[in-house]
């Protein structure tokens, strides 16, 4: 098993307060050589902003994953559950179970789990993924099928609005895709949310961000999955081969990069990919990945439902 994922979505201060759930959803799963990741923030204006955003994680995924397996037939079933089926509204962690700062206002520096911290859960029962190495597989992928996946996740929000006599609008969400190999890199993004990666050999800016949010002129003003213009606010980005992945919400971003000088906030996440590179390849790393984000030191910071999700190549 190469890649190594977590993903986890977490409650936040408002929505806890106000007793609604998470409106994130997430995905991710390992195919050969590919790792793919998801994640969605459904709007805090939209009534169903959370059902959105777990269908159109779903669909992501389901298009990405059907795309690997019809270019590889030999592929066999993904290491890791695709999508949080159930909604992603988990309770406010153990505080005390992190180990975490508390987070520096100016510049975020909530230590993330060491490699020995984290009480990771069972190994995950998933059979080893026996694929064949497709390196070359993200090469083939043109944006043209980029744009029809969220075209389709589109069309899913639509049937599902009108099942339910209900206008599309109902169910803002954005949307960050991620596609990793040891040889390419894409990222599809619709919306608030930041995606980097992580270039061993190019110290000392080992991380770098593959996609930033898109915001609008006004402070909380995004783009969504339903009603973007896919020829303009389909922000496709490539790079070459990463050792780790991470996308956060928009609610987690804070965390990850400084917006202001264009830089990624490396103390959150290396110390993240330390634990999954160098930990059992076969454990859970969700739960306590939903513990780290979900701790009470980063409450006084962003009030918005976070995700974060990661994968790791271990050589």
């Amino acid at each position: 098993m190469p890649w190594v994922v977590a993903g986890a979505s977490t409650t936040g201060p408002a929505h806890r307060h106000a007793d609604l759930p998470c409106a994130d959803a997430h995905a991710c799963l390992t195919l050969g050589d590919l790792a793919i990741l998801v994640v969605c923030d459904g709007a805090g204006s939209a009534s169903h902003g959370c059902e959105g955003a777990l269908l159109v994680a779903a669909e992501l995924s389901r298009q990405a994953e059907s795309w690997y397996r019809a270019i590889t037939p030999d592929a066999t079933a993904p290491n890791e559950a695709a999508p949080n089926a159930a909604a992603p509204n988990a309770a406010a962690p153990n505080a005390a179970a992190p180990n975490a700062a508390a987070p520096n206002a100016a510049a975020p520096n909530a230590a993330a789990p060491n490699a020995a911290a984290p009480n990771a859960a069972a190994p995950n029962a998933a059979a080893p993924n026996a694929a064949a190495p497709n390196e070359a597989a993200l090469a083939t992928l043109t944006d043209e099928t980029l744009g029809s996946w969220f075209l389709a996740a589109r069309t899913a929000l639509a049937g599902q609005a009108e099942v339910a006599a209900t206008a599309i609008g109902r169910y803002h969400c954005t949307a960050i895709l991620v596609l990793a190999s040891p040889t390419a890199t894409v990222a599809a993004h619709i919306g608030d949310g930041v995606a980097i990666t992580f270039h061993q050999n190019h110290q000392p800016e080992s991380w770098r961000v593959l996609s930033w949010p898109d915001q609008g002129q006004f402070v909380g003003e995004t783009v969504f999955v339903d009603d973007a213009d896919l020829g303009r606010d389909l922000r496709i980005s490539r790079t070459g081969g990463t050792k780790a992945v991470v996308a956060a919400s928009d609610g987690f971003d804070p965390f990850v990069v400084q917006h202001a000088q264009r830089r990624v906030l490396p103390h959150q996440v290396e110390p993240l990919r330390q634990a999954l590179a160098g930990g059992d390849p076969t454990t859970c790393w969700d739960e306590p990945l939903a513990q780290f984000i979900g701790h009470e030191a980063f409450d006084a910071h962003a009030d918005d439902d976070r995700t974060l999700v990661i994968a790791v190549w271990r050589e």
